[in-house]
């Protein structure tokens, strides 16, 4: 199972994610990431949203059934590098309001994430 996403799929998240602002998409590693302020707040990959969640926020998508990003590598996945992004309930994928407040929670994850590295790795600089 490769990682790769339609352009459709990719333009619609992007309209789904405008809302919250400055939010930009970018290819990458055969799947893509959506970047705030320099820090990525989500990543896609075949055609389904993974949200950066962490602590609590994390815990509920976990009990709410909502997959936990795994990287592939060679076609297969690669569970000892699971990241920190969860799949984004279906409901929320029709729903740019509800998909806001979503998104504006990850960008606070990557943030809180970012500020723990040191200052000279960081890459939120504001």
């Amino acid at each position: 199972m490769g990682m790769k996403n339609s352009e459709s799929f990719l333009g619609h998240v992007a309209d789904l994610l405008e809302p919250v602002g400055g939010v930009t998409v970018k290819k990458m590693f055969g799947g893509a990431g959506a970047f705030r302020q320099g820090l990525m707040i989500a990543c896609i990959a075949s055609d389904v949203l993974y949200l950066r969640a962490s602590g609590e926020r994390a815990e509920t998508l976990k009990a709410q059934g909502m997959g936990q990003f795994v990287p592939h590598f060679k076609g297969k996945p690669n569970p000892k590098m699971s990241m920190p992004y969860f799949q984004v309930p279906e409901s929320l994928m029709d729903d740019a309001d509800g998909l806001h407040e979503h998104a504006l929670a990850a960008f606070e994850d990557a943030l809180a994430a970012d500020r723990k590295k040191p200052k000279s790795k960081r890459k939120h600089k504001v």
